[in-house]
């Protein structure tokens, strides 16, 4: 093959994106959608777990706190089982685990008992977060991976919305049970179709199995060239001076990577700080708050979801087009407008107005989280560290993360109630102008950049090299 025959398939390469890498992605993103639905039943279901069981106001920040105390525990261990098992083996653990839980959590035994089922459930929700975006991220061509990680949260909202009007449709019968049990079925699909699918290129290479990678690369890339590039690229970065050695999550913490830690900690720290968690799995319970009866409340609950999932195909559009940093900027401005409208509203108690307002705030905060931190989250997650430390990172981002959802889902219920919805508001605005400054200073813009190309921008400090710089 000759060098302009080589020019041409290399050009040809660029405008090609590969079914087989599209559709293993999107086929990974469709966990979020078992993501979406078991998280949105808590918020479905509470109202009637009230009623059923006799929950005070600390039991109900537990039984929230209780699945992002068990999401914690998955995505610390999580990094290092799939960089282990495989980012493939790791998901079907996941979809299995998803489906027995769901299962058992229709069994309606006590409270304490849904309140460990749920911390199980959790644990699996911790491993989907911690290997979903890494598959989907290393399979996909860098010029639509932030779209398709994007999709990952779309998949959560239209979780979500299933969730929650499956409950709307069973609220006039009471019956929780089958909201839950449901999503068994999903998850068991799932579990036969990403059982046919290979793990990807990069962890093969970690592996050292060539070979594997190679063929792998090939379907994505269906070039010989390009995939032959592609390798190469990939096991110059594992043999790079920073992939030496055994994987040990304290390597993070050293010097060399002091100002990525930064970005990863904050980051994963605002995301759900600033008041996704209240929103996310106390909707019906705000919308009560304002004078909404449940029936009601479940409806708008939905509405704002479907608002949300407006919102990610937005963001869908925007991240690989736009970039990230101006579409995480806009969210985040978003949420800080509707956090404050919230925040009025309580202290001014403006009655019925007040209900109208209250359904607007919470919808554009979920939209504005759903074109921000929403969709970013999984982006970034993939793209911060070299393939080496890719899991265990992930995991310490996604760590911090559910820190912040976990202490948002304890004391969100006892706020609303002792302080009221004023000041916990407030403060939720306050920490997302803090958010917004802190992304405006230290994101990096990453779309069209290869993973191997944002692990040496952070190794130079901060600062693209003279050959990325034009990208």
């Amino acid at each position: 093959m000759n060098k302009d025959t080589n020019n041409v398939n290399n050009e040809t390469t660029k405008e090609h994106i590969s079914r087989f890498g599209i559709l293993v992605a999107v086929v990974a993103g469709l966990i979020g959608i078992l993501y979406g639905y078991d998280s949105g039943t808590f918020s479905a279901v509470l109202p009637f777990w009230k009623e059923d069981f006799v929950i005070k106001p600390w039991m109900e920040g537990l039984l929230g706190s209780s699945t992002i105390f068990g999401i914690t525990l998955g995505v610390i261990t999580g990094g290092k089982v799939c960089d282990a098992i495989g980012r493939q083996r790791m998901m079907l653990v996941v979809v299995l685990g998803f489906a027995l839980t769901a299962l058992l959590g229709a069994i309606p035994i006590s409270v304490w008992w849904l309140l460990g089922i749920r911390v199980c459930l959790g644990y699996f929700i911790g491993f989907s977060q911690v290997a979903g975006p890494l598959f989907i991220g290393e399979f996909a061509p860098e010029r639509i991976r932030g779209a398709l990680l994007v999709s990952y949260q779309i998949a959560q909202s239209i979780g979500h919305i299933l969730a929650t009007y499956t409950a709307f449709f069973f609220v006039s019968s009471g019956t929780w049970e089958l909201v839950v049990g449901i999503a068994a079925i999903p998850g068991l699909l799932l579990a036969i179709i990403i059982a046919r699918f290979p793990d990807t290129p990069r962890w093969y290479l970690l592996k050292g199995k060539r070979e594997k990678a190679y063929q792998t690369m090939l379907r994505i890339e269906e070039n010989e060239t390009s995939t032959q590039e592609k390798i190469e690229e990939i096991e110059y970065e594992l043999n790079n001076k920073l992939n030496k050695g055994k994987i040990k999550i304290k390597e993070l913490f050293e010097k060399k990577f002091s100002k990525r830690l930064l970005f990863v900690i904050g980051f994963g720290f605002f995301t759900h700080i600033t008041g996704m968690t209240a929103v996310n799995y106390y909707g019906p319970i705000i919308f009560q708050s304002v004078g909404f009866n449940l029936s009601d409340a479940l409806l708008f609950t939905g509405i704002v979801q479907i608002a949300a999932l407006f919102s990610e195909v937005i963001a869908f559009f925007l991240v690989d087009r736009w970039g990230r940093r101006p579409t995480l900027l806009l969210g985040i401005a978003s949420m800080i407008v509707s956090l404050l409208a919230l925040s009025i509203i309580y202290f001014a108690g403006l009655g019925g107005i007040g209900g109208v307002i209250a359904i607007i705030g919470v919808l554009v905060f979920r939209m504005g989280f759903g074109i921000g931190f929403g969709s970013m989250v999984w982006i970034y997650t993939t793209e911060m560290f070299p393939l080496r430390l890719r899991g265990v990172g992930a995991s310490l981002l996604l760590t911090v993360n559910n820190l912040g959802s976990l202490t948002v889902a304890q004391v969100f219920p006892i706020a609303l109630s002792f302080v009221g919805g004023g000041y916990t508001f407030a403060g939720f605005t306050v920490l997302a102008i803090f958010a917004w400054f802190f992304i405006f200073i230290l994101a990096p813009e990453t779309k069209g950049r290869s993973l191997e190309e944002i692990n040496t921008y952070w190794e130079n400090g901060g600062k693209w090299t003279t050959s990325t710089e034009t990208k």
